[in-house]
């Protein structure tokens, strides 16, 4: 086989529940016309989760090693990855069919991207909502789009790797410094993941917004938005904990 159009990379630590179904969501892309190379970093799992990678291991590639976090991993995928593009994929979390691939390449015009990036779906566990990618030119206020729903360019990823020292909010980095660069980022209308909703951002709402603001570039209205957002967030938490401390006491 030739260079694949796609690599899509997964890291995982002790993920035995969510695993297969991003395995089996990640080779349901694959046909005729789209070919697709699959990595699955591990970062030393012993729960089970490797003997289920290893049923596959005639349709993937994998290595099980520690690491110095997700992004450290990420790292590790983009140095075995050989496809034009990459985009990476968590545990527990799927393409919104087994076309989306096929779907989004058969545009012609976001060959001519850095990063082509779309909506996603969030998973709640009881509902679901749509999270609509936003306009990266507002890109400065924070994430707009999932990591799981952006193919990015893998010649340009490569030269230019995530920042491990960034915890919470390296992917972000990568994309913000990518957009000051004059990168091409085209985005499509289409659907792409459905991802897990409870991720680093998700739970620790003010540690990702404080990330964010060190990433970008300082201003006044820039440190303006920022400390108005992460008072607001600080403030929904606090009425929150005091919501559930009043209904424990009825």
């Amino acid at each position: 086989m030739g260079q694949p159009l796609v690599s899509i990379v997964t890291v995982v630590y002790n993920a035995v529940d969510g695993i297969e179904k991003t395995i089996t969501s990640i080779l349901s892309q694959i046909t005729d016309s789209v070919t697709i190379e699959y990595w699955i970093i591990d970062g030393g799992s012993t729960d089970g989760t490797l003997e289920i990678i290893d049923r596959y291991s005639d349709c993937l590639n994998y290595i099980s090693t520690p690491d110095k976090g997700i992004y450290d991993a990420m790292n590790k995928g983009l140095e075995c990855s050989k496809g034009s593009w990459v985009l990476f994929m968590n545990a527990g979390d799927v393409f919104l069919n087994s076309s989306t691939v096929d779907g989004v390449f058969s545009q012609t015009e976001f060959f001519e991207a850095d990063v082509v990036y779309g909506n996603c779906i969030v998973d709640y566990g009881t509902t679901e909502k749509v999270r609509a990618a936003g306009d990266v030119q507002k890109l400065w206020k924070g994430s707009c789009f999932s990591h799981q729903s952006a193919f990015i360019d893998l010649s340009y990823h490569k030269l230019h790797p995530y920042n491990i020292n960034n915890r919470i909010a390296a992917d972000f980095e990568f994309f913000y410094k990518l957009f000051l660069a004059g990168g091409r980022f085209i985005k499509t209308d289409k659907i792409i993941g459905v991802v897990t909703a409870g991720g680093v951002s998700d739970i620790n709402r003010v540690d990702a917004m404080v990330a964010w603001w060190n990433c970008v570039n300082k201003s006044n209205g820039v440190n303006f938005y920022y400390i108005k957002i992460i008072l607001l967030e600080m403030l929904k938490g606090f009425v929150k904990n005091v919501i559930r401390r009043m209904r424990r006491k009825i």
